[in-house]
């Protein structure tokens, strides 16, 4: 029987098989968001590190501020706390960054689709639970923690069909 399409593209994207069933996957693009993105940069800077690639990520707020047309952050000052650190590490980082009021700007599961961002074939994480929902366009995506922004350790996740 031949490979799957998830198959063919985990192969091409396995930099190294670190342990037991364990691979470290290359990840083509790397989605960010006002609340876990921000925890994430954070520690990335605390750390010393820097972006490897950061024309492969993409920041955008969505998470911490309404969704409603002219939405900013003067009406949540919690939020506006998010934005601001987004907006300060994904500058000092390289990261381009779809702003309040900016060409791009959305919900960050939408924005990847439709900026072009989201690929068939390629490989996505973001801090977020429905990050999969890119495989519709024909991508792998995972959604990850704060934690796994160094790295992207997997199991290889089994098929569902044997």
């Amino acid at each position: 029987m031949g490979a799957t399409l998830f198959d063919k593209v985990w192969n091409e994207h396995v930099v190294d098989s670190i342990a037991d069933g364990v691979d470290l996957i290359h990840i083509d693009r790397h989605l960010l968001h006002d609340l876990n993105g921000v925890g994430g940069l954070r520690e990335i800077k605390r750390l010393g590190y820097r972006v490897r690639n950061p024309e492969l990520t993409f920041a955008t707020p969505d998470h911490a501020i309404s969704s409603e047309p002219g939405r900013d952050t003067d009406r949540d000052a919690a939020g506006a706390k998010y934005v601001a650190v987004l907006r300060e590490e994904s500058r000092a980082l390289g990261i381009r960054m779809f702003d309040l009021g900016q060409d791009g700007q959305g919900i960050v599961h939408v924005i990847g689709p439709e900026l072009g961002l989201s690929l068939p074939g390629t490989t996505i994480v973001c801090g977020d639970s429905h990050t999969c929902t890119h495989g519709a366009v024909g991508a792998l995506a995972f959604g990850i923690g704060s934690t796994e922004l160094r790295s992207l350790p997997r199991s290889k996740p089994r098929p569902m069909r044997g």
